[in-house]
């Protein structure tokens, strides 16, 4: 992985977010042992309707929304579901 390489050369925060329709109760960890020698510094799983509720919510919302409560929520937490 050459990519990984210059990431970690650089010391570029890199973080992943899967979207699926469904997970099972042990991807999280074996999502997370599979990117430890990565320079991937977090993982957040969600479901897609999850991702749905978050972006009509923001365009609902859009006044309230702030990008930074977001960023915050998908990277406390491994695994966000509807």
């Amino acid at each position: 992985m050459k990519a990984c390489a210059r990431l970690r050369a650089r010391r570029r925060r890199v973080y992943l977010a899967i979207v699926a329709s469904a997970f099972n109760a042990t991807d999280p960890d074996k999502l997370a042992a599979y990117v430890t020698d990565s320079p991937i510094r977090s993982v957040t799983m969600l479901t897609a309707g999850a991702l749905i509720r978050i972006v009509e919510s923001s365009i609902r919302e859009r006044f309230k929304f702030a990008l930074a409560d977001f960023e915050r929520d998908l990277f406390r937490q491994r695994v966000i579901a509807s």
